[in-house]
């Protein structure tokens, strides 16, 4: 789907450019021009990302990195986050 194509190109993304829990994200919109998707796309993303406890959303803010535990580091890998899947 197009939202978990966002989510994986998100959290390499994360990778890739080593961020750190605070960290912020490029914005809906630059990422949504990066990944030939809709913004709302890109919200979903983000939703599910933040549902993971792999990012922070707040209204009027830019996502950042989220301070990751054992908890969202089973569900990364449970949803192949991690592993490229």
């Amino acid at each position: 789907s197009r939202v978990g194509g966002a989510i994986g190109a998100i959290t390499r993304h994360i990778r890739a450019n080593d961020l750190m829990p605070g960290d912020r994200l490029p914005s809906e919109a630059a990422l949504s021009r990066e990944l030939n998707v809709s913004r709302s796309v890109v919200r979903e993303a983000f939703r599910s990302l933040a549902a993971m406890q792999i990012i922070e959303l707040a209204t009027g803010k830019r996502a950042t990195v989220a301070q990751i535990d054992h908890g969202a580091m089973g569900l990364m890998i449970e949803h192949g986050v991690l592993t490229d899947q």
